[in-house]
């Protein structure tokens, strides 16, 4: 039997899980044009809207071997170009999206609109691999084999972490220091939060309400008002001098061509993972119009619309005016799998999905760790040691995150599927972060050296292992974690 590996989940749509296929899929030539990535097989699954995504190692070593296209200098600088491209031309779809009157379009006029949503989405998406821990192996394979060459083996990995942190502005900074900018303005307008959360969307994944997104900016600004706004901004700039002074001293020591171009490619993945992030992760806020205007044709639940109805269920009904049933809502509500394998796609609902899981040995419910004796793994963010009680938040829509951040206590270990640009107020108070996903581009990798505190990435299932309340030991210096006692 096939054995997979569980690589991340997060609850989300079943248009964004549909989308997600060109992701591993899908990939670019030395050209800039898709083609296919040639992985044998992935697995998707979701429950309830909790996504779940399953792959086989020679997958994996397939998407690790198309990312070795990253040292390829002039491939960089015709993909970054692209990306730029892609930014500006999806934010232009979606301002165009919001200015029309869409519910006097007919069906089919409709249905171009979401073709063209959904290409926009499997694009932004295909150049999302290129920053993920696969994407990126031939580039960290290679800046470390270099450093092993040059350093003292127990120095390659500090050389490492501070290669691979750039020295520039990302979004999650921008973003902090254009609300800082706008609290300055005692009248701030909706107005003027609704322009930050469109310039701003993955704040707001999973969120189809704009009044939950305007109370959470007007509670937002007024905790930030009691920072000293120039201090934080001037904090944030010397992190960054300091980080390009780290760069350019060790350059001058190790004279390697390679290690210049290579620490600086995987340093603008960081960035451009987070501007792409924006795209996909807020898509759906971007193009709410488009969501709301297709569920009230389809009619029902908004929510069970936003869980169940993929791409493909949608066109359907637009082109022949045919619905999912409630016993077909509840069968994909209860499992949803989609296996893909040699380029064919079989979908699998209910029982029926259970099964399919258990042929692969794929089961629903994280290993469970003994105390003290078994670890869980990561890859080190950015070193430390810390013991505290662990909080795990997963940013499941913007009500519950901020009804779980109010109990975020100082100190506390975060433990996430995924860390978000929204989640930089629970970062400042946290004692160290692990997550599921990510690699040393992620958004977790690069706050956490920000804030100096230890996080360890890519664990594949701490959030499903550790419980909030549980004392656990993260040791970023070995990449292990520990459940030193439970709480019950």
């Amino acid at each position: 039997m096939e054995s997979y590996t569980f690589m991340w989940g997060q609850r989300q749509s079943a248009m964004i899980t549909q989308a997600m296929l060109c992701q591993v899929t899908k990939d670019f030539d030395k050209n800039g044009n898709i083609i296919d990535s040639g992985i044998p097989e992935t697995i998707f699954t979701s429950v309830d809207g909790v996504f779940e995504h399953y792959m086989p190692n020679d997958s994996i070593q397939r998407l690790e071997q198309n990312g070795e296209k990253n040292l390829d200098s002039d491939f960089v600088e015709m993909l970054n170009k692209k990306i730029e491209d892609q930014h500006k031309n999806f934010y232009q779809f979606c301002e165009s999206i919001s200015k029309q009157s869409l519910a006097n379009l007919s069906n089919s006029e409709l249905l171009l609109r979401i073709e063209d949503y959904q290409n926009y989405l499997n694009r932004t998406l295909t150049f999302f691999e290129l920053s993920t821990p696969a994407g990126t192996a031939s580039l960290v394979h290679s800046i470390k084999n270099i450093l092993n060459v040059y350093v003292e083996s127990d120095k390659v990995d500090d050389y490492f972490l501070a290669l691979s942190t750039p020295g520039e502005k990302d979004s999650t900074m921008e973003e902090r220091i254009d609300q800082w900018l706008h609290i300055q303005n005692n009248s701030i307008t909706e107005s003027d939060l609704l322009h930050h959360a469109w310039k701003y969307p993955a704040l707001f994944f999973n969120t189809y309400d704009v009044t939950t997104v305007i109370h959470f900016l007007n509670d937002r600004i007024k905790i930030e008002r009691q920072r000293d706004i120039m201090a934080e901004i001037a904090k944030i700039e010397k992190h960054l001098s300091k980080i390009k002074t780290e760069h350019e001293k060790i350059y001058v020591e190790i004279h390697d061509r390679r290690l210049r171009q290579y620490s600086i490619t995987l340093q603008r993945y960081a960035l451009l993972r987070y501007r792409l992030k924006h795209l996909w992760s807020g898509a759906e806020y971007l193009c709410l119009g488009l969501m709301q205007e297709t569920q009230k044709r389809i009619d029902g639940n908004f929510e069970d619309f936003i869980k169940t109805y993929s791409f493909s269920d949608i066109a359907k009904f637009l082109e022949t005016g045919e619905s999912l049933d409630t016993q077909q809502i509840s069968n994909r509500l209860k499992r949803t799998v989609i296996h893909y394998r040699e380029g064919t796609c079989n979908y699998y609902y209910g029982d029926d999905g259970e099964k399919f899981l258990i042929s692969r040995g794929i089961h629903k419910e994280g290993h469970q760790v003994s105390l003290g004796t078994q670890k869980i793994k990561g890859n080190i963010a950015n070193k430390g040691l810390i013991t505290a009680r662990a909080r795990i938040i997963n940013v499941e829509d913007l009500e519950q995150f901020m009804k779980d951040s109010q109990l975020f206590q100082k100190g506390e270990i975060l433990v996430t599927t995924m860390t978000s640009p929204i989640m930089v107020s629970l970062i400042e108070k946290a004692a160290g972060i692990i997550t599921d996903e990510g690699g040393i581009t992620s958004h977790a990798a690069v706050v956490s050296r920000e804030f100096g505190i230890p996080c360890l990435v890519g664990t594949r299932r701490a959030s499903k292992i550790i419980k909030t309340g549980d004392e656990i030991e993260l040791d970023a210096n070995t990449g292990c974690i520990k459940i030193l006692s439970t709480h019950n």
